[in-house]
């Protein structure tokens, strides 16, 4: 193997309590580079449609990128990846902190879980050396005990992912948490892990990424530093990170409120993420090699849910606020602290509860179903209760944990017209009312509503471009951030939010500049490679034209005031055709005219 791999891979099945080592496949890392191009192939390779997401022939896979791990910018990122319980495609979480370049230290480049144990078990990799040890002692405990107990036993400087209560329970968009506050949120990873009954993954590592180049690289990671601290925005983020999202998409109509029913709300003056700040922040958190520090460490005083300490940002943040008709923003740091200690998906939670309001505004839920709870707007006390009810499956808690999609299905009544999912999942940012050509992203998205795989710094001024232009744009960032996901570097530090598109270009030379060091080879064109290779892989499950929708609420109920008052998303038809023809579908179906080459024909008979 060329540099920035350790060219190994740890294959784990805990149905037969057996692990292990085997080469990375030179031709894989080749074509799909790393981390989110190595679980999209794998899924694609050892899975079918009948894979039962949460059943022991589902793949696990927990993938680096080469340059994760290396001595550059924002080198901290890793993907897991797994057919998704929530939305039934292809399923990754892209994370940081420090358990992927520790993974490397150990010398793997990935691990790949297949399996059921027969009882509760953690794998402890140490230096190359694996074990896997019984976790009975950690099932039911939350992720902060989990993390308590394992540093106790393994050491303080072990890297721990783990799982909580809510994985445990197959919660459908539970998580895999790392170091407290580090969310795998997307997609239900953690359920896929507490399927396998597979707790934690604790890792420690003392050997070097290999580089190709050393002086070269170092070379490359000195100006691409220089880049990234010479960019204006990188003076604003570790003031306010993602929080300055909350006023700013007030401004333009576009904060989710009262799920979806409006762009605005009454209460933005206690929820704004300057409020937050100015009142309860500590600290930064970094991440790896991290020049920023982003991440906004808050702490509320004892006498406000017994001063937890919280790295919130701008999707929890809103999900458990203004969507929820809620501007105790207090309440709303304590339901992302019970997230995190749980295991939950903090977003899908927040929208999860809202819909259940808007239901009981309706009139559309039952006394058996909602039980006891209050579910008027604003009840932050509900709030509370139904994350821990979530998290535990228990009463209303039960049905809420299966994801929107599911629920809106069991109450039925027209309810589906204002589940506000694509695919499954939840939308995570701004209304496609007010921002329409960039949020094009939560139809698109392969692993279905999301805004992660076309994350571009134009926003509202692509409305005003010939959608054909604007394209240009989208395609570029959806490019983009599959080269940060590959590589295994930072979309905040690398290009969501630098303040101009030159200053984006200049650090993709960068990154291309650090991998020819690392690896010695050169980029190409993997990330519409692996656009194709996801869109071949979701068709097998039915992902098509047909699919590629929004809510009825956006398409059809106009915004009801605030700068976009009026709005609707009325360019779905347009500008999907100009999305199809620039990754070469057929603009009927949605599908790659080569599918017949790309999928294997097993899988075509299969689906």
């Amino acid at each position: 193997m060329h540099g920035g791999y350790t060219g190994r891979v740890l294959e784990v099945d805990l149905s037969r309590s057996e692990w292990a080592v085997s080469d990375l496949d030179p031709a894989m890392a080749a074509d799909y580079i790393g981390g989110r191009g190595f679980t999209s192939k794998i899924q694609f390779d050892r899975t079918t449609p009948k894979t039962d997401p949460l059943g022991p022939d589902n793949v696990l896979i927990f993938a680096t990128g080469p340059l994760t791990g290396t001595p550059a910018s924002s080198t901290a990122r890793f993907t897991i990846g797994a057919r998704s319980p929530l939305t039934g495609l292809l399923g990754d979480s892209n994370i940081g902190g420090f358990w992927g370049p520790e993974l490397k230290f150990a010398g793997f480049d990935m691990v790949i879980v297949t399996g059921k144990a027969e009882h509760p078990v953690y794998l402890w990799i140490n230096d190359g050396a694996v074990e896997i040890r019984d976790a009975a002692a950690l099932w039911g405990r939350t992720v902060f005990e989990t993390e308590d107990a394992l540093k106790r036993e393994l050491g303080d400087k072990v890297r721990i992912a783990s799982i909580g209560p809510a994985g445990e329970n197959l919660v459908k968009y539970a998580c895999v948490m790392s170091e407290r506050f580090h969310a795998a949120g997307e997609k239900g990873m953690g359920a896929v892990m507490g399927s396998k009954n597979l707790k934690a993954i604790a890792v420690r590592g003392s050997q070097r990424v290999p580089l190709a180049d050393e002086k070269g690289f170092k070379e490359a990671a000195k100006a691409v530093l220089a880049t990234i601290m010479g960019d204006p925005i990188a003076a604003l983020v570790p003031g306010i990170g993602t929080l300055r999202y909350v006023s700013g998409s007030h401004r333009r109509g576009a904060l989710c409120t009262r799920n979806w029913q409006t762009g605005v709300f009454e209460g933005i003056e206690n929820i704004r993420g300057e409020r937050i700040v100015e009142k309860y922040k500590i600290g930064n958190h970094h991440c790896y090699a991290c020049p920023i520090g982003c991440g906004q460490i808050v702490r509320l005083p004892k006498e406000l849910f017994g001063g937890i300490t919280v790295k919130p940002e701008y999707y929890p943040v809103v999900s458990f606020t203004s969507a929820c008709g809620s501007d105790n923003v207090e309440a709303a740091l304590k339901a992302i602290h019970l997230c995190n200690a749980y295991g939950l998906d903090a977003g899908e939670a927040g929208h999860a509860i809202a819909f259940a309001m808007e239901c009981e505004q309706r009139g559309l839920l039952s006394a058996e179903v909602k039980g006891r709870v209050a579910l008027n707007w604003g009840n932050y006390a509900s709030i509370l209760e139904l994350v821990s009810m979530i998290a535990l499956r228990k009463g209303l808690g039960e049905l809420l944990g299966e994801g929107l999609r599911t629920v809106s299905h069991e109450v039925g009544r027209g309810s589906e017209r204002f589940a506000v999912q694509v695919k499954g999942a939840t939308l995570p940012t701004v209304d496609p009312r007010a921002t329409k050509l960039y949020n094009l992203r939560y139809v698109t998205a392969s692993r279905g509503g999301d805004h992660l795989r076309g994350q571009g710094i134009l926003g509202d001024s692509l409305d005003a471009m010939p959608i054909a232009k604007a394209m240009d744009s989208v395609i570029f960032y959806e490019e983009l951030c599959a080269w940060v996901d590959m590589l295994g570097v930072c979309k905040f530090t690398y290009h969501m939010d630098s303040s101009n598109v030159d200053s984006i270009r200049r650090k993709l030379d960068g990154l291309e500049r650090l991998f020819v060091a690392a690896a010695g080879v050169r980029l190409d064109d993997a990330p519409e490679r692996l656009r194709q290779l996801d869109r071949v892989l979701n068709a097998r499950v039915g992902e098509s034209r047909r699919t590629d929708t929004l809510p009825a609420r956006f398409l059809e109920e106009p915004l009801p005031d605030g700068p976009r008052k009026g709005e609707v998303f009325d360019i779905l038809d347009e500008s999907l055709g100009e999305y199809y023809k620039r990754h070469g579908w057929d603009t009927a179906t949605g599908l790659p005219k080569n599918q017949k080459e790309v999928v294997p024909q097993d899988s075509m008979a299969s689906s």
